[in-house]
């Protein structure tokens, strides 16, 4: 079972398929881009907020979440906890959205004229 990692800020999507995640109460998940994810609690109690949502969800052991939308997503506990999370498959993006994602904050991409 994976720990949950205060490590590296910058880091791709979680692949498809299930992953469970070990939380001791002091340290988050932060999910990007996971709209359908699905968030599970095996044991102990989990808190989640996503961003510009007015409510929060609290999960007991054996509940279940699906993300509804694809805003950043933290995951935390009240104490020692297991997420579960049920990642889809996802179509491949687009070259142009992979080319968009690797351009630095504060750049624009604009269309040429035709």
């Amino acid at each position: 079972m994976a720990r949950a990692d205060p490590g590296s800020r910058r880091r791709p999507p979680v692949p498809a398929g299930t992953h469970r995640y070990t939380l001791d109460g002091q340290h988050f998940l932060r999910l990007r881009r996971c709209a359908g994810v699905e968030v599970a609690c095996t044991d102990g109690q989990l808190w989640i907020t996503q961003e510009g949502s007015p409510d929060d969800v609290l999960l007991h052991a054996g509940q279940r979440w699906r993300v509804p939308r694809g805003g950043p997503v933290l995951v935390g506990a009240f104490g020692p906890a297991v997420a579960q999370l049920m990642v889809p498959e996802r179509p491949a993006s687009p070259w142009w959205r992979v080319l968009a994602d690797r351009v630095p904050t504060g750049l624009r991409l604009r269309t040429m004229p035709s």
